[in-house]
Parts: C-alpha cells; structure tokens; sequence
C-alpha cells in the first residue's frame, strides 16, 4: 500500500460521533485555533488487524487518522493526524479499531485522555482485543518504569548510551534506570518497568542488539515515517560513526551527535528493539 488509509465508514463514524457527546473541553475555547501533528504507533493484542483509528478532541478538531500497517503485521500500525482546535491545549484520546473489517470493527477500544498541546504530540498504545465490542480504556500507554534525576547515572561520557540517556532527559527531564551497555538495555529496560517492543515508535530508544558486538547500540528515535511502503526510522545517536576501536567500542564520532535515518524492514524484528517513553 502506498499511501495512508483512511477510513470513512458510517458505523465507526456513529460510534465516534456518540462518545463525543460526553467530550472534556478546554476552559477557552474562543482562543484562536491551534493546530497539533498528533502520531505514534498502536497495537492491537489478540491477533487481531488495525482497522482504523479515530482522534477524539474535546476542544474540536476531531477526525480520522491516517493510519499504515506494518508490512506484515497488521496487528501494529503507524497512524497520524493534524488537529486543529481552539484554545490553548486539548484533551484528546484515541479509539482504535482491532479485527473484522474498516466498516464493522470487531473491538473498539481507547486510550484514556491526555492533555496535547499545539506543535507535535506522541501517543504510541496498545490495545486489548481479546474481546468484541466497546471497551472503554481498553488502550495501555507505555508505562513508567524506574527513574533517576542524577546525573552521574549517565555513566562514561562519549558513548552511544550516554547520548541516548542525555536525550531522554531532554525530551522528558528524567533518566530511565536501564544501565548496561546498549546490547544489554532491552532486556533490562523490561525488568525495570519499560515498555519494549519490536513496533518502531517515534519518542523512544532504539536498541541494535547485533551492532558492533557485543556492545551492541542504542540511539534516540526523533520520527517514524512512511516513504511509499518502506518504514523510515530517524535517529538522533552519539559515538555513531565508522568503529575505530573495536575493544573499546569507540568510532570515529565518539563524544559527537549525528543524525541519519534508517530503513526498518521484518528482517530488523528481534535485533532492533524499542523502548518507549511516556511522560
């Protein structure tokens, strides 16, 4: 598939109309309209497909998301919307689709509200459809696991796993509690309450567990995108470069920030890892 799916049925439409009447709103909605890119990634359990993924806006603004499956995996899907509300912030939460068909979803389920400011806003989600019908809050944000504010914690300056836990602390003002070198931050990520997932995710670490071994690396995940139907994953990593000490893991922009961009395909399933952020 080339291009985003969007979805226009009459009984989804109904179902999202419906739970709009019982919207939060913002104190002033007379402000001049604001506009915010909301995205991320969505999950549905149980095996069941995306089928489509609605954006409920208390200050108005609500529509549908254009949406991408994985290639294959239609259970984990790319979604984004440009809202345009009055005010100076919406609540907003999402209602996914899991299972059956565009038109008749098998589950529908949400995410509880989040406050979303103008400007860029992330919510990746997974949704439980094991069971049919409406579930209210049937989607997870990704959890919050152990936490530091010391700064010591970032460990041997240089690295790609300092850069990576420096740019965590700037995007959500707190260290996650991971330690180990990158190939090892996955697994202990999960143990210490983190949310890590093979889906690529905008507003997470992503974790090369094959790369430079056995050290492994980790970079900062700024944006997922399509380009066509390739999954495009931009990073922003330190100690990027071409390896020039391979005992000591050191390359060529050691102690550097780079950016570049990576192509995600199912053969990076079980080597990149993703551990999601949520503020």
């Amino acid at each position: 598939m080339n291009a985003w799916k969007r979805q226009w049925s009459v009984a989804t439409a109904a179902v999202a109309l419906a739970v709009g009447a019982g919207s939060l709103t913002t104190a002033d909605a007379s402000a001049p309209s604001a506009t915010t890119n909301l995205s991320g990634t969505v999950s549905c359990t149980s095996g069941q497909p995306v089928e489509g993924v609605w954006v409920e806006s208390g200050a108005g603004g609500s529509r549908w998301a254009g949406w991408h499956a994985f290639p294959g995996r239609p259970g984990d899907a790319l979604y984004s919307a440009d809202i345009t509300f009055g005010g100076t912030g919406s609540w907003t939460k999402l209602h996914v689709g899991c299972g059956n068909n565009p038109s008749n979803w098998r589950s529908t389920v949400t995410t509880g509200w989040v406050w979303m400011r103008p400007g860029t806003f992330t919510v990746n989600a997974v949704c439980d459809a094991a069971l049919p019908g409406r579930r209210e809050g049937g989607c997870s944000f990704p959890p919050k696991g152990l936490q530091t504010t010391d700064p010591t914690y970032l460990g041997d300056y240089g690295y790609c796993t300092y850069g990576a836990y420096r740019k965590w602390h700037d995007n959500l003002g707190y260290f996650p509690l991971i330690r180990g070198n990158a190939a090892d931050m996955d697994e202990n990520a999960a143990r210490n309450g983190y949310r890590v997932t093979d889906v690529p995710s905008r507003r997470s670490l992503v974790v090369i567990n094959s790369s430079a071994p056995p050290f492994g690396h980790v970079a900062w995940v700024d944006d997922v995108r399509w380009n066509g139907s390739t999954a495009l994953v931009d990073i922003t990593e330190m100690n990027g470069g071409r390896l020039t000490d391979a005992k000591l893991g050191i390359t060529t922009l050691f102690g550097r920030y780079s950016t570049r961009t990576l192509t995600w395909d199912a053969k990076k399933i079980g080597d990149w890892r993703f551990i999601q952020a949520w503020n």
